[in-house]
């Protein structure tokens, strides 16, 4: 907990601004940097990324839903 504290206190004195720690834009890769393949039997592997990207998303929509609901 106290090297907890020990952060948060550095972070205060640093001059940094916790906004600048939250992105606006997310950079995406192209799909053909994280392509698809087909697997045995037709199914299909994706990147890691893809799913990353999906999660954002999915967050990112129930966050704004959440938010107007008030």
């Amino acid at each position: 907990a106290i090297k907890r504290l020990e952060v948060v206190e550095s972070f205060r004195n640093s001059g940094n601004k916790p906004s600048w720690l939250i992105l606006d834009v997310l950079p995406i890769i192209p799909p053909e940097i994280r392509p698809m393949v087909q697997l045995d039997g037709g199914r299909f592997a994706t990147s890691d990324l893809n799913d990353l990207y999906r999660r954002v998303i999915n967050l990112n929509n129930r966050l704004k839903r959440l938010l107007a609901l008030g």
